[in-house]
Formats: C-alpha cells, sequence, structure tokens
C-alpha cells in the first residue's frame, strides 16, 4: 500500500509518518490545526489540552495508515492525513 501513497508530486514528497517524524507532526498540529479546530476556538486551547490531543493523535499514527505533505524547498510538513483503518482489498491495489 505504500507504494500508493509515497512519492512526489509538484512541491511536494508524500510519505508515510514514522515515529522519527511525531515531533515535527506535533509540532504542525500544534501550530496549523488545533488552534483553528472549532471546539478549541470557542474554547480555548492550553497547553495541557494540547497534551491529550497529541496522546490522541500518536494512536491514529502508530496504526501506521498515516502520511503527510512535506515542501521539498524547505523539507517541512504541510499537511497530515491520519487513518485508524484501511478498508481497501488487496485486488483493487493491483
Amino acid at each position: 500500500m505504500v507504494e500508493h501513497v509515497e512519492g512526489q508530486w509538484k512541491n511536494f514528497v508524500f510519505q508515510m509518518i514514522k515515529p522519527e517524524d511525531y515531533p515535527e507532526v506535533f509540532w504542525h498540529l500544534e501550530n496549523n490545526f488545533y488552534l483553528d479546530e472549532p471546539i478549541n476556538k470557542c474554547m480555548g486551547c492550553s497547553p495541557l489540552k494540547t497534551q491529550d490531543m497529541n496522546m490522541i493523535t500518536s494512536q491514529f499514527l502508530a496504526a501506521n495508515l498515516s502520511f503527510c505533505a512535506r515542501d521539498i524547498a524547505t523539507n517541512k510538513v504541510t499537511t497530515i492525513f491520519t487513518r485508524t483503518t484501511c478498508h481497501v482489498e488487496a485486488s483493487s491495489m493491483d
């Protein structure tokens, strides 16, 4: 399945998220997603809430089905897609 996700497109490289990527993924989420997430916008986003959200996200990442896009010029994570399940049959991957 990885070969269907990883690779280059325009100015981005798509890759599966590995444990060594977690700190950068969490930084990206903390600075780009959590602050704009609707519930956090209404109720605020404290360091404790951020820690809880990172813990939940780490469970998704541990499923080994999440990937990110990196900007080729900066090598920084620009987009994250997390999954906990995969519903693709082997025959559809051929």
